[in-house]
């Protein structure tokens, strides 16, 4: 599977509650983030269907190219 998402892991995503999905070795999920001792899900991905944690809205230039990439991954 292509990692459409193309991170280079210096992204910083606008995150407003501490909350999340923490089985992160379900294949939906497409990027995690640090939450307490583990992790937890912020984007998950099944067929035409993308979900996001954070605010890519509000995520700067890093909320933009993530939403690009959504916009042309579900366009193909």
């Amino acid at each position: 599977e292509r990692n459409w998402l193309d991170l280079s892991g210096s992204e910083r995503y606008y995150f407003m509650h501490d909350y999340g999905l923490t089985d992160t070795n379900s294949g939906l999920v497409k990027m995690t983030h640090a939450a307490g001792d583990g992790s937890a899900a912020s984007s998950v991905a099944s067929g035409r269907i993308i979900g996001f944690q954070f605010h890519p809205e509000r995520s700067l230039i890093f909320g933009q190219k993530i939403l690009a990439s959504a916009v042309m991954e579900l366009s193909k």
